[in-house]
């Protein structure tokens, strides 16, 4: 799981609701277990539940007298909240790569809001300091991927107009030196 975020930036109960069902996209809960795991009180909880289920961000499916929910991951507004979260999680990362890169891309499945539990965040980091980018990427969190390449193979790699390099190009670029 992504490190904690500041108590204040996802802060309302429907905020905080969102993002449980966005972190555990292929998982349906049933609103206790949601109120619970998610710290919400549980008329809070179910007030966000009817809000987003009436926006279609998430889906309710009812089986007896219990409705299960999850969110959509074809929503676009609930992928951008899903690559919102990895960024937030990102970032004491890439802050440390910024002076060392040349170009730093978010890419893969968090790039597209398509990551679930056990996703790895993937990073491009250009540079023609690879001996000290690795350290810093040594002091990331597991699950941050990190690929290390000097602008001249990065630049053989984007000409060759591979499969990957392609993916990479479709990715976020989190930095990019002028």
């Amino acid at each position: 799981m992504p490190p904690e975020l500041p108590a204040d930036f996802w802060g309302t109960s429907l905020q905080k609701v969102m993002l449980f069902l966005c972190r555990r996209p292929e998982t349906e809960f049933y609103d206790l277990e949601i109120s619970k795991q998610s710290g919400v009180s549980r008329s809070a909880t179910n007030y966000a539940l009817r809000d987003l289920a009436g926006r279609s961000w998430i889906e309710r499916e009812r089986r007896g007298r219990m409705s299960f929910y999850r969110a959509r991951l074809n929503h676009p507004l609930v992928r951008q909240v899903k690559v919102l979260d990895a960024l937030l999680a990102l970032e004491p990362a890439w802050k440390l790569l910024f002076p060392l890169s040349e170009r730093v891309v978010l890419f893969g499945s968090a790039a597209e809001g398509r990551d679930v539990p056990g996703s790895d965040l993937d990073l491009l980091v250009v540079t023609n300091q690879a001996g000290k980018v690795k350290p810093a990427v040594l002091k990331f969190p597991e699950g941050i991927q990190v690929l290390i390449k000097t602008p001249v193979e990065w630049a053989g790699m984007a000409k060759s107009h591979s499969v990957f390099a392609r993916e990479v190009e479709r990715g976020l670029v989190l930095w990019q030196r002028p």
